[in-house]
């Protein structure tokens, strides 16, 4: 019942600012998914492309992983300057 009541109080100063809710939202679970993926990767890469000379994997990963770092700094960069 307690929970219930929060969220009906606190959904008053919420609403009017649900898109920037969302985006911090978005940016979060991003940011959060990111990081576990950089976590893992690292293993991968050791594992996965250096030690059987799988290089074409490597190759891969780590674009994967420059393309995901960009889109870290642009959804940081925004959900800071829209936050």
């Amino acid at each position: 019942m307690q929970i219930i009541w929060f969220f009906r109080e606190i959904n008053k100063y919420i609403f009017p600012y649900r898109w920037l809710a969302l985006l911090l939202i978005i940016r979060q679970i991003f940011e959060s998914g990111f990081d576990s993926t950089m976590r893992m990767s690292l293993k991968f890469i050791i594992d996965g492309a250096i030690i059987p000379k799988n290089y074409g994997l490597l190759v891969v990963t780590l674009l994967a992983l420059g393309v995901g770092a960009i889109i870290y700094t642009f959804l940081g960069l925004l959900g800071d300057f829209w936050g």
